[in-house]
Parts: C-alpha cells; sequence; structure tokens
C-alpha cells in the first residue's frame, strides 16, 4: 500500500506518494532515494488516501497562472 505524504525541508515542500509504514507520521524526519542533495525531509502531513501500487509515474502536474 502507498499513503500520500506531504514533507517540507527549509523552504521546499512536496507532496508525494510513499509505501504506508505505521512508523511515518508527522514531525519525523526522512530521507528519500534518489534526492540528489541527500536532504531530510521533515513529515508535515500523512495524509488517509492510499493505493494498493504507486500512481503513474508519466503523469505531469500543471500550476496555476
Amino acid at each position: 500500500m502507498y499513503r500520500q505524504f506531504d514533507l517540507r525541508s527549509d523552504d521546499h515542500r512536496l507532496t508525494c506518494w510513499l509505501e504506508d509504514d505505521q512508523r511515518l507520521r508527522p514531525g519525523m524526519l526522512v530521507t528519500l532515494k534518489g534526492d540528489s542533495e541527500h536532504r531530510y525531509w521533515e513529515v508535515m502531513r500523512a495524509w488517509s488516501v492510499s493505493l494498493d501500487a504507486p500512481p503513474e509515474r508519466r503523469w505531469h502536474v500543471g500550476g496555476l497562472l
């Protein structure tokens, strides 16, 4: 299962899907595999939404102008 999380690192914010782990809760620090800067991310929110498989990686999210 995968769950959606909001993460923060300094002035960077990230919403992503991570493998659901009961240990991941607000305030915890995590590192992300493939992060070129090897920074620590603080879990800000763990959403209740979960999926059996990670979402499609080819999807891109557009911003608002």
